[in-house]
């Protein structure tokens, strides 16, 4: 079934084998430093990133089937899932009293490795826009950019192909947060401005609902700020490496009668993972925010 979704996708179980989350990161990153510091007309960047509220309970299973069909799914595969998805049941338990039970009639079991690959399955005819706007989607995390020469033109852009994406969404019974969702107007630059964007912008909406503009958004595990400076998203490194550290510190310390061989061991599972995560990313940042690693 891998084979038949579109290779830009990739599932959180692939994420071991392929970096695509660093990618995608990086791509976005690249074009807007190019555009800024080349001096070309490509100067104004935008993104919207959307919050799809319970992405995996949301599913709707007579919408998936249907796909798994268009897919070319071999019948007895999507028979088997099928299967796998009804027939479920859920109830609540408090204390000694359990309440009645009641069927599932969406969503894919969260857990399992099937999971992530039946929900992209479920979103691999989203809509790419038209108007030249880069459509980023990573299983449940979907985002918008496009850079232009001026700053209402790409919002214009990026509001039809919002409203494009929206129409899928209600299609297939997908909920996207409004006030959880974000958009950014990003300006690489040396100074740190007050200003979330030039004044009188306009502002994205989603069925009438406004998305708000942020300074900063965390998107796969990143925090972007508007001028890419990941001064916060070093910071927030830094303080989760810390308090993986000293929850450490008793095994891995000085007095710690633990080997050398072990302590590097340690070091190497639960810690350096957490600093170098997505390193490329953001390797450019300032040498003194860096150092704080």
């Amino acid at each position: 079934m891998i084979s038949v979704i579109r290779s830009e996708r990739c599932d959180h179980s692939q994420r071991k084998q392929v970096p695509q989350t660093i990618a995608e990161l990086r791509l976005i990153r690249n074009k807007l430093m190019y555009a800024v510091r080349s001096g070309e007309v490509l100067y104004v960047y935008g993104a919207v990133f959307f919050d799809v509220a319970k992405a995996f309970d949301k599913v709707w299973h007579a919408g998936l089937i249907y796909k798994l069909h268009q897919l070319q799914v071999p019948d007895r595969l999507v028979f088997i899932i099928q299967h796998y998805l009804t027939n479920r049941h859920f109830s609540f338990r408090y204390e000694n009293s359990i309440s009645v039970k009641r069927s599932i009639i969406a969503g894919v079991p969260q857990g399992s490795t099937l999971s992530p690959l039946l929900y992209s399955a479920y979103t691999n005819d989203i809509p790419r826009p038209q108007t030249g706007v880069q459509l980023a989607l990573l299983t449940d995390d979907t985002a918008l950019y496009l850079s232009g020469s001026n700053f209402r033109q790409i919002t214009s852009r990026l509001q039809k192909a919002i409203a494009e994406l929206t129409r899928w969404f209600q299609t297939w019974k997908i909920e996207i947060n409004p006030e959880k969702s974000a958009a950014i107007f990003f300006n690489y630059s040396s100074i740190k401005r007050k200003k979330v964007v030039p004044y009188n912008s306009p502002t994205f909406r989603i069925n009438n609902s406004p998305i708000p503009w942020h300074h900063k958004y965390k998107y796969l595990g990143i925090t972007l700020d508007k001028h890419l400076h990941f001064k916060d998203h070093i910071k927030r490194v830094r303080q989760n490496a810390q308090l993986y550290l000293s929850r450490l510190s008793g095994m891995i310390g000085k007095k710690s009668k633990m080997s050398l061989r072990n302590k590097c061991t340690l070091y190497k599972v639960c810690k350096r993972p957490v600093m170098t995560y997505a390193a490329p990313v953001f390797a450019h940042a300032d040498p003194k925010a860096l150092y704080q690693l």
